[in-house]
């Protein structure tokens, strides 16, 4: 193979990109991470927090699917000088984000009894009713799900930060919110203010709430005051609606949102499954993992949509060629993310280990299964951190959504589902564990083929129609 000259330029545009994009991401995921450890104040706690992280994380992929959408056009629309293009964009993903999260509150706050008890595990904790555990996450839901509308236009803030070279904006306002939500746990839950069940309820869902609140608006002002060059904010044109751009954006984002809620309601089912079948020690070492696996996972979400940011500009100024090439560099830099993320989520093994046993929750059978999904999960990092970069990278960029929506669907729906059904027959602690294992193996499944259609170089489109400024990097 022919060795591919160096290009320290870019390689040195794409590390700064992406850092803060990574660190933003890391920092979101903080956010629910500290939520889950809400759990430690109880046991009615722990089991109350799991099933709305599960809903709000079906929001979070649907959402993503619009955002994902947004960063195509957005980061072509850029790239190609488009600048009132970019502006309408960005005003389609807002209202598309809006409708999305009122669709999700009027549902949490009507049927909250119906969605939590998908996901409770019957007698999770000995001594204390199922209905009490309904009641009590129930009433979580509703008032958490107030947050989604602010957590909604804030990701799509940062979006439109991170494809207009604000991405440092998006870094800071993160970390201000998970401070700010760190201080307002501290006051709720560990000064006495709340004491009872109720209380401490109330309170975690207070925290997120002045917390994602604090940050729509933050980030509402810093759009105002960095980005007032690119347009300006008005209701008038929130409102308006733009037929062409629409079908557009429906052409290739309906795939992408069909691949996320493929991916969220698969995640979801095999969750409820999960709950239904495991031993209270199962479900707690999974629900730590996976509150670290999905924050160390944002490093190679970071990276791909750092990725997608830098091609989708250079095939929006119908740079393919340079595209094709800088694709070609990333490639050999997947290796080291890969690595970069296993090593990290290793360590958060130790971690994990650490907080068990400060609760008093430590034991050999904890560890085992602790030790067994750490150990799968790391080896499927690998594969992710290719099929991330594939899929959020390349493809969007090039708006290739419809073979992503294939892939994703088939690959959980058509494999991981249909393997995890045919052990859920068998109701015991190996049945259980494998299908916590089989979950996370779907990546390997889908390697080979993106890797091919990343090879046949059908994702390098450029889907501006229309002549406009070129940018120069």
């Amino acid at each position: 193979m022919k060795k591919l000259p160096g290009d320290p330029t870019f390689k040195r545009n794409l590390i700064k990109l992406a850092i803060p994009i990574i660190a933003t991401e890391v920092i979101n995921a903080l956010l629910m991470t500290f939520n889950t450890l809400l759990g430690s104040f109880s046991p009615i706690a722990t089991n109350v927090v799991g099933p709305v992280t599960r809903i709000y994380f079906v929001y979070f992929g649907i959402l993503l699917a619009f955002i994902f959408v947004g960063n195509l056009f957005i980061s072509q629309h850029y790239g190609r000088g488009h600048l009132e293009k970019v502006e309408k964009d960005y005003y389609l993903v807002q209202k598309l984000v809006l409708i999305l999260s009122i669709i999700f509150i009027v549902l949490s706050m009507t049927i909250s009894r119906q969605l939590v008890s998908l996901f409770l595990a019957k007698s999770s904790v000995p001594g204390q009713a199922d209905e009490i555990m309904v009641q009590y996450s129930s009433r979580y839901l509703r008032l958490f799900s107030i947050s989604f509308i602010f957590t909604g236009m804030s990701l799509s803030n940062y979006g439109l930060m991170k494809n207009i070279r604000l991405e440092k904006y998006a870094l800071f306002n993160t970390l201000g919110t998970i401070v700010l939500y760190v201080v307002l746990d501290l006051i709720f839950l560990r000064s006495g203010v709340f004491v009872s069940e109720n209380d401490l309820i109330l309170g975690g869902a207070l925290a997120m709430i002045i917390a994602r609140i604090v940050e729509c608006i933050s980030s509402f002002i810093i759009l105002g005051l960095k980005a007032n060059h690119y347009f300006n904010f008005s209701l008038k044109k929130f409102i308006s609606f733009d037929n062409g751009l629409f079908k557009e954006f429906s052409k290739f984002g309906a795939p992408v949102l069909v691949a996320k809620i493929g991916f969220a309601t698969g995640s979801a089912m095999t969750a409820i499954l999960l709950a239904k079948l495991s031993s209270p020690v199962l479900t707690e070492a999974n629900s730590l993992m996976c509150s670290m696996r999905d924050m160390v996972t944002c490093i190679t979400d970071g990276f791909a949509a750092a990725i997608g940011i830098v091609i989708g500009r250079e095939l929006g100024a119908n740079r393919t060629s340079k595209a094709k090439y800088h694709g070609q560099l990333i490639m050999k830099y997947l290796n080291v993310v890969a690595a970069i993320t296993i090593g990290v989520f290793m360590i958060t093994f130790g971690i994990n280990c650490g907080m068990s046993y400060a609760q008093g929750t430590f034991n050999s059978m904890l560890f085992k299964d602790m030790l067994i999904l750490y150990i799968v999960n790391a080896v499927v990092f690998y594969p992710q951190a290719y099929n991330t970069a594939f899929a959020n990278g390349f493809f969007n960029a090039g708006g290739d959504t419809i073979y992503e929506m294939f892939a994703d669907v088939l690959g959980f729906w058509g494999i991981t589902i249909p393997l995890v059904l045919i052990i859920g027959y068998t109701t015991n602690w190996t049945a259980a564990l494998a299908i916590v294992v089989i979950s996370q193996c779907q990546e390997a499944f889908k390697v080979l083929p993106n890797a091919f259609r990343y090879k046949q170089g059908k994702w390098i489109k450029n889907i501006t129609n229309t002549q406009g400024i070129v940018f120069k990097e």
